[in-house]
């Protein structure tokens, strides 16, 4: 049975398309066919994340009833699979959200996770994704402003019977300026499943166009996000990603020996 994963936040620019990409990577990797979906119709990050612009067939025109959501599938050479939005200003154009919902109905059946990368805030464009959603993790940095936008997610998630399944704080630093765990978790109501902390690697891994689970899977945040895949799938994640030294030593000097299909 496929299963919808909406990665969402109360503000933007908090590491949701990280979220989605490198998780969804991590999830392919421990096993399962995944597809990441760009729901973020005015600011869509995917594309610019994986470096797939300018593609013929997009989320968008599924929307707008130009074609099946199949037909808007391409998959990324880390072998996650993709549907981008688009980012053409046009496409904003007589929008209908509940078409956008209605779209990811025919996933069902034809992979395993769908993560629906959504757009930050309430708008309508979140709430509708929100509904199609089985399960929810809620983004945000140990920060105030970042936490209190969270407040209200969280409550509209709630309202709507959704499976809340915790709190993923990004670009952890572990300073004293940061909020302190329990806090967080105390102002949600809701625990604290993982700690991305900040690495210069997830920032190198976006300019590369790969999730950093991909290309950089020993860093930190890296097995941060495989032991969230871990815990979303009750999986045991084995460290080992690739034991054969020599890829290894490659990896730490940036280089990755790529295999399997290539990007569109």
């Amino acid at each position: 049975m496929t299963k919808f994963i909406s990665i969402l936040s109360g503000k933007g620019g908090v590491g949701k398309t990280t979220t989605a990409t490198n998780l969804g990577y991590a999830l392919t990797k421990l096993g399962r066919d995944v597809i990441v979906l760009d729901a973020n119709f005015t600011t869509p990050n995917l594309n610019l994340h994986l470096g797939a612009v300018n593609l013929p067939t997009t989320f968008h025109d599924v929307v707008q009833g130009k074609t099946d959501i199949t037909n808007a599938i391409y998959q990324h050479k880390s072998g996650i699979k993709v549907i981008p939005a688009s980012m053409s200003l046009k496409h904003l154009k007589e929008l209908d959200f509940k078409a956008a919902r209605d779209a990811l109905s025919k996933l069902k059946g034809l992979t395993d996770i769908v993560i629906v990368d959504g757009a930050a805030g309430l708008g309508d464009e979140s709430v509708i994704m929100l509904e199609a959603a089985d399960e929810v993790l809620i983004i945000a940095n140990p920060e105030i402003t970042s936490v209190s936008g969270a407040v209200r997610t969280v409550k509209v998630a709630n309202e709507m019977k959704k499976v809340v399944l915790g709190v993923v704080l990004t670009r952890v630093r572990g300073d004293k300026l940061e909020m302190k765990d329990a806090d967080i978790e105390k102002v949600l109501e809701l625990p604290i499943i993982a700690k991305i902390p900040y690495h210069k690697e997830v920032k190198q891994s976006i300019i590369r166009k790969h999730p950093a689970t991909y290309i950089y899977p020993e860093n930190k945040a890296s097995k941060e996000y495989f032991n969230l895949a871990q815990k979303l799938l009750g999986a045991k994640f084995n460290s080992d990603i690739e034991p054969n030294i020599f890829y290894g030593f490659l990896r730490k000097i940036g280089i990755r020996i790529e295999r399997g299909r290539q990007a569109p």
